[in-house]
């Protein structure tokens, strides 16, 4: 999991900018959104225009380099600092994986021009190359030893090139330089959770991707689960399918009359079925990544998440991503799911230009479980 995160000059982060999910308290509800100390699900706020979705561009600038993702032009359009002329972006990862931290520092002048890599693992050095200082490397890991160390004029990350080249094997170092590796892999960014538009909705593709086996969810057959969501967000319904030319589709019952589910849905109700199909989507994709470990969970960030719906869907989303096995940064405005019934106050940070913190390292007060903290924010007891 990711502990903490640093950045300085990228964007417009002009000096070291961190984010510490590492800081919680030991609060006895919801303990489901905090996993071996650190942060499982957050959500953050903060006015616009202090950086919130930077902050996503810059924690995910790790997969420019270290995977083989395509990269978007947001991160390479304006990627230095322009204030203080600054030449060099800089980054800090900290992870957890089991018992074992790993730590991850690097420079860059652009998006793809790598300076610096320095990768640590419980405190000792193990991989390392300073391009300032030369081409050589310096990897100490055990099954690297024949490496080829001298990299020469190439861009190519150190750590990239140890991940693809050498045969390491087994121990806790090389097992946590995988996990790394398996962990950034897995990252995902999202703008927002709408989808409009990347799906189509139509009696066929929904039907197709709500009863296929895919869809199970807790024991419950996709269309148990899709009608259970329906519902839970407010659309009193029965779902039931009918057949049309061979073909199974998911239909309203009422009594004993159906009729197919897309001919009469209103706007809002298709709305809901995309963003239901967004979150499955979500869901077979984190189930689908490997678990080597059981401290191994795919991280995802969802820029202005709920942009597009009414606060009670906003607070289903937090709910569904609540459950699943992952890490999930969430950004937002909507201060209706602030809620200690939903979160707790070390999941809720409050940003700033300069700074992130958790909710409750502004305040001097105890933060319980009773406590509205959305009113207690709307009157000024954060604002530190």
């Amino acid at each position: 999991m990711l502990r903490r995160f640093e950045v300085k000059n990228f964007k417009n982060f002009n000096d070291w900018f961190i984010f510490d999910l590492s800081d919680t308290k030991s609060y006895e509800f919801n303990p489901e959104c905090v996993e071996s100390g650190i942060v499982a699900k957050a959500l953050i706020y903060g006015p616009n225009g202090c950086g919130k979705t930077n902050l996503g561009h810059a924690i995910f600038d790790i997969k420019t380099h270290l995977t083989d993702d395509k990269i978007d032009d947001t991160y390479s359009n304006n990627y230095l600092n322009a204030a203080l002329g600054a030449d060099l972006a800089e980054f800090k990862y900290t992870f957890l994986f089991g018992d074992n931290k790993l730590e991850y520092a690097y420079g860059k002048k652009s998006v793809n021009k790598l300076v610096y890599e320095t990768v640590m693992i419980n405190g000792k050095e193990v991989v390392s190359l300073d391009r300032r200082k030369g081409s050589v490397a310096r990897i100490d890991l055990t099954g690297a030893e024949t490496l080829k160390t001298d990299l020469g004029d190439s861009d190519l990350s150190v750590v990239k090139y140890v991940k693809s080249n050498a045969a390491l094997e087994n121990t806790s170092t090389t097992n946590t330089f995988f996990l790394f590796n398996l962990f950034i892999e897995y990252m995902m960014i999202e703008r927002t959770i709408n989808s409009h538009n990347k799906i189509s909705v139509n009696s066929l593709n929904v039907s197709d991707f709500i009863l296929d086996p895919d869809s199970m969810l807790e024991g419950l057959s996709g269309l148990e689960s899709f009608e259970a969501f329906l519902i839970e967000a407010g659309i009193k319904c029965k779902l039931t399918t009918l057949e049309t030319n061979g073909t199974q589709r998911i239909a309203f019952a009422f009594g004993d009359e159906k009729i197919d589910f897309c001919s009469i849905a209103s706007t809002g109700t298709l709305s809901l079925t995309e963003l239901y199909i967004q979150l499955m989507l979500l869901r077979i994709k984190l189930k689908r990544a490997p678990r080597f470990d059981t401290n191994l969970r795919p991280f995802i960030f969802i820029d202005e998440f709920d942009a597009f719906y009414h606060h009670a869907i906003s607070k289903l989303i937090v709910k569904s991503l609540r459950d699943y096995k992952c890490q999930a940064v969430l950004t937002t405005h909507n201060t209706s799911i602030m809620s200690n019934d939903l979160l707790r106050p070390d999941c809720y940070f409050i940003m700033s230009e300069t700074d992130i913190k958790p909710m409750y390292r502004f305040t001097e007060k105890e933060l319980r479980k009773a406590h509205n903290i959305e009113k207690m924010y709307k009157a000024g007891a954060f604002d530190g």
